[in-house]
């Protein structure tokens, strides 16, 4: 059971996409494009706030914030 618990919990936070579209929905922007079936998504970083609603909402940890560069 202890192996099975490590297991489960270590596939949630591969970072490894799965297309759930949690982040499409999530966005308050509109920010996030889903590029089709298979092919992930890419962001609008010109819409993007920065306010990490697609990246708090993400069951596997598949979105970094960075700040921006001055």
């Amino acid at each position: 059971a202890d192996e099975a618990t490590y297991e489960s919990g270590r596939c949630l936070s591969c970072g490894n996409c799965f297309e759930c579209d949690g982040c499409l929905g999530a966005c308050p922007e509109d920010a996030v494009i889903k590029l089709g079936v298979g092919q992930r998504y890419e962001f609008d970083y010109d819409a993007c706030t920065g306010c990490g609603v697609c990246a708090d909402q993400c069951p596997v940890h598949a979105i970094d914030m960075f700040p921006e560069p001055t």
